[in-house]
């Protein structure tokens, strides 16, 4: 189950993100998009999850699946932008069909789904 004030924050970027590439207003999109991926990481910061599961697993694998179904939800939200990526992201969240099968739609992953090892979604390029 996804923490409600996450949901919530995930449904309003959906809203805004969607009214923002309607009007072709790409910039304000990816701020849009990025906004949410912020929130994400101080989500991550605050709930501390490698300090949870000492005192509490159960509250650690709570955090651990808030913040994959966020990552399923940027999948999707960054698609226009970096369609490749999110295919791969998609199939990194253990995902065997098509991004685009899903839909504009952001939804929690299935519980228990597999997920494969997992790789660099990105390679660092040295200058």
């Amino acid at each position: 189950m996804t923490d409600p004030v996450v949901a919530e924050r995930i449904d309003a970027a959906f809203a805004g993100t969607t009214t923002r590439l309607e009007a072709v207003h790409l910039k304000e999109t990816i701020r849009e998009v990025m906004a949410l991926a912020q929130f994400g990481n101080r989500y991550f910061d605050e709930h501390a999850p490698w300090r949870q599961v000492k005192e509490d697993g159960d509250a650690a694998a709570q955090t651990i699946g808030t913040l994959l179904n966020l990552i399923n939800a940027l999948k999707v939200l960054f698609a226009p932008f970096l369609p490749f990526s999110s295919a791969r992201l998609h199939e990194l969240l253990g995902y065997a069909d098509a991004l685009e099968a899903h839909g504009w739609r952001w939804e929690p992953l299935p519980a228990g789904q597999a997920l494969p090892k997992p790789t660099p979604l990105f390679i660092k390029i040295e200058t």
